[in-house]
């Protein structure tokens, strides 16, 4: 009887740790359907060449997500191996077969009490909130939808004490960072393709923009404050020197420097930068 109630239990940190994964994995910015599909994958160490999987091993983060997964569904098989070999050798007046129900009733009841949604509640409840104190897990309100080398397109939500929220685009200067806003929707309404400088960014809106996937990423979880200037500052400086370094190695940029900083500076009706 032991050894049936180590297999439901084993049974149970196999369910728990999947859903954990996936609910990490999300908080890197994954779509929702995607992250459980590559968290079942890395815990039962099954491989699938799909360019989603490619994408989800070449992020740091997410990596580091899956091999915690992978030696979790390691030790889960290992313990279920050795609670059977274990039965196995031990003897036990209870037949087999009763012994085989029981345990395909137990993984049956387990599995109908996991499709509740209030226990499914629950349980994400208690998973987010032991994530919440893995600094590396910090969540992202970026979906990447378009991957162009060390480049993306994404989505990047505003939230209530985003650093986006309540400044207009000329006030943010993305484009210092390197960051090109393409459209803007607003909660209800259609997307505004190619935004103005003068455009209110509030929360809940959501913008689709182009840039490094760093800085999307960064964008994505700064917060409003001093914090959140100084992480500007940054970003726009480290742009700034790679920019120069592109430059310094581009002869044709080399030639064309020049003739570009003298029409940023001079040129009239030139827009500000977004």
């Amino acid at each position: 009887m032991a050894e049936l109630v180590a297999l439901l239990v084993v049974f149970v940190f196999a369910l728990v740790a999947i859903r954990a994964g996936a609910l990490a994995l999300e908080r890197t910015g994954l779509p929702r359907d995607v992250a459980r599909f590559q968290a079942q994958s890395a815990f039962m160490h099954v491989g699938f060449t799909t360019s989603e999987a490619e994408h989800v091993v070449s992020h740091p983060v997410r990596r580091q997500v899956l091999q915690g997964l992978m030696w979790a569904g390691f030790g889960s098989s290992t313990a279920a191996m050795g609670t059977i070999a274990a039965a196995l050798i031990r003897s036990d007046d209870r037949p087999e077969a009763e012994r085989l129900a029981l345990l395909l009733v137990g993984v049956l009841v387990i599995a109908l009490m996991w499709r509740l949604r209030s226990l499914e509640r629950v349980v994400d409840w208690s998973i987010q909130r032991a994530l919440r104190g893995v600094r590396w897990l910090a969540p992202s309100q970026v979906t990447e939808l378009l991957e162009l080398g060390d480049h993306v397109i994404g989505q990047i939500a505003v939230g209530p004490r985003s650093w986006l929220a309540d400044h207009t685009l000329r006030e943010l200067r993305l484009t210092d960072e390197g960051v090109l806003v393409l459209t803007l929707t607003r909660a209800g309404g259609p997307p505004l393709r190619s935004p103005g400088p003068e455009t209110l960014l509030g929360v809940g809106d959501v913008l689709v923009c182009y840039g490094s996937e760093a800085v999307l990423k960064d964008l994505g979880v700064r917060e409003r404050g001093v914090l959140g200037a100084a992480q500007h500052r940054e970003a726009a400086e480290a742009q700034a020197v790679a920019v120069a370094q592109e430059v310094a190695l581009d002869p044709v940029q080399r030639a064309e420097a020049p003739k570009a900083e003298a029409r940023s500076t001079g040129a009239p009706g030139r827009g500000p930068d977004l």
